[in-house]
C-alpha cells in the first residue's frame, strides 16, 4: 500500500515526481493477482483510497 501526501503543500511539478517515484517502486514488483497487489491511498485534508488492493491484475496500469 502505497499512502501519498496529496496536499495543497505538494505543488504540481512535485506531485508529478511522486507518480513517477510511485510508479518506478511498482515496477520492481511482480503484480498479478498470484503476486503482489499495489495499493494507494492518498490524503490531504483526509484520506482516500485512490486504488485499492487488488483493483489491477498487472503493473502496466500506472499510477496517477
Amino acid at each position: 500500500m502505497l499512502v501519498m501526501d496529496s496536499s495543497g503543500g505538494v505543488m504540481k511539478d512535485n506531485w508529478y515526481k511522486v507518480i513517477h517515484f510511485a510508479n518506478r517502486i511498482v515496477s520492481q514488483f511482480d503484480v498479478s493477482p498470484h503476486a503482489v497487489h499495489i495499493g494507494v491511498i492518498t490524503y490531504a485534508s483526509h484520506a482516500e483510497i485512490s486504488l485499492s488492493l487488488g483493483k489491477h491484475d498487472t503493473k502496466n496500469d500506472e499510477i496517477g
